[in-house]
């Protein structure tokens, strides 16, 4: 079997590169995505929380110095709960397809 030569095919080598390239971004999409709806799914409860909090009376509410720290929280939490694993996974894939 003989590569191709010609510049206006890719070599079979070239090939299998655009494809794995074309697969991890493919999955690089599917983690973003996974990260946005896991974003969008924690600022609806804190939404909720927030209108709970309205509805309570006056001295019972928290203060809006307690959000804040609260959107921090989740923050961290992303960053060091999901993230990393998502991290994880990546290099794993990477370590399979270089074995």
């Amino acid at each position: 079997m003989t590569d191709i030569e010609s510049k206006d095919h890719y070599s079979i080598e070239l090939e299998k590169q655009k494809a794995e390239h074309d697969k991890m971004m493919r999955e690089a999409d599917e983690r973003k995505m996974e990260v946005r709806r896991t974003i969008a799914k924690l600022r609806r409860q804190f939404k909720k929380l927030l209108e709970k909090n309205q509805e309570l009376p006056s001295h019972l509410q928290l203060q809006r110095k307690v959000y804040h720290s609260c959107v921090i929280c989740v923050y961290v939490r992303i960053l060091f709960d999901v993230f990393p694993l998502l991290l994880h996974k990546k290099l794993a894939q990477k370590k399979q397809t270089h074995v």
